[in-house]
């Protein structure tokens, strides 16, 4: 398996991704979100000191995210829910990353922009939703199931279709 490096832009979101994951934990299977505030002008000269376009079309899974920017949340929501969910479903940034990662078990919904009186663009609505299924056996065989193009991962850990990766510079 390839080694994967974090996007640099979803390293910025952990915080906010575990504030949602912690509200989400304790409504498993609701749907339970937040908003987006699109970046502001330090952010957006950060980003293109590494030649992202933050608010560029997100080329990276099928364009659900709909920009950069709200990709790069998405991805740390994943990657929080992966390896800093706790005993009893919480994140816990200050732990280590656990040494056994909890499958995603996760959907998640991109919603339109919010406009602030006046018509300027102040952010995107996202939502999650936690699957808690009463046998991980059987939610892991109902993956295994589904198509390579419906998947993150392959079973080889190759990127699936619905895979984000983060060194692709195609966006802009």
């Amino acid at each position: 398996m390839a080694a994967h490096t974090r996007d640099p832009v979803s390293e910025r979101f952990d915080s906010a991704a575990a504030r949602l994951l912690a509200r989400a934990s304790r409504r498993p299977g609701q749907w339970t979100g937040t908003r987006i505030a699109n970046p502001d002008a330090g952010w957006m000269a950060w980003a293109r000191s590494m030649g992202i376009s933050l608010l560029g079309p997100d080329l990276d899974g099928g364009g659900q995210a709909r920009t950069r920017w709200v990709r790069g949340f998405v991805r740390s929501v994943y990657y929080v829910r992966k390896w800093y969910m706790t005993g009893n479903g919480t994140p816990s940034l200050a732990a280590p990353p656990s040494l056994e990662p909890m499958p995603p078990l996760m959907s998640y919904r991109v919603g339109g922009v919010d406009i602030a009186p006046g018509g300027r663009v102040i952010g995107r609505r996202v939502a999650i939703k936690l699957h808690w299924p009463p046998d991980p056996a059987a939610a892991r065989a109902a993956v295994r199931a589904l198509p390579d193009s419906e998947r993150i991962f392959t079973d080889e850990g190759d990127h699936g279709g619905r895979s984000s990766d983060p060194t692709r510079r195609d966006w802009e």
